[in-house]
């Protein structure tokens, strides 16, 4: 069963298979509202401020989107090799930064990418510095952005 979207001022910008290949992942651009995503959506906002979100395509695998930042990010950057959004604390770079929806909450955690057993608290302040930089940051008016790790494999523990 396929969803029915309501017409609104978004850019879907297509779609990818999704890992186990049981269905499409929507990717959007700039949505100005999450209120009808995948619960546990993936997202990032690339290194122009634009914020993009993979969604199921179909209705039965909302509660578990199967998809990873790296296909969404690849995908973008398939279309728009400008997107950039890439983390090497060792470089002491960062263009952009990957979020992850907390069930079907308002609340996007910072990807489990940024496990604390990889990251130093010093390297989360490196990405917030970075985003402040960014000129025009977009921002679902239904979001909210939260600067803490999401790890969803411990019983969906929060750090």
């Amino acid at each position: 069963m396929k969803i029915v979207r309501e017409h609104l001022n978004e850019e879907i910008i297509g779609t990818y298979s999704s890992r186990r290949g049981e269905g499409k992942i929507i990717v959007f651009k700039n949505p100005p509202s999450i209120s009808r995503m995948s619960a546990w959506s993936r997202a990032f906002h690339d290194n122009f401020g634009n914020f993009y979100i993979a969604d199921a395509e179909l209705e039965s695998q909302h509660d578990n989107i199967d998809t990873m930042h790296t296909d969404l990010i690849h995908f973008v950057q398939s279309i728009d090799s400008k997107v950039k959004t890439v983390w090497n604390p060792s470089e002491g770079y960062v263009h952009g930064v990957c979020w992850q929806r907390f069930k079907k909450t308002r609340n996007f955690y910072l990807s489990e990418s940024y496990d604390t057993q990889q990251f130093k608290p010093e390297d989360l302040q490196k990405i917030k510095d970075y985003v402040d930089l960014i000129p025009r940051l977009y921002e679902p008016k239904d979001v909210n952005f939260i600067w803490e790790v999401i790890d969803t494999f411990q019983k969906f523990k929060i750090y």
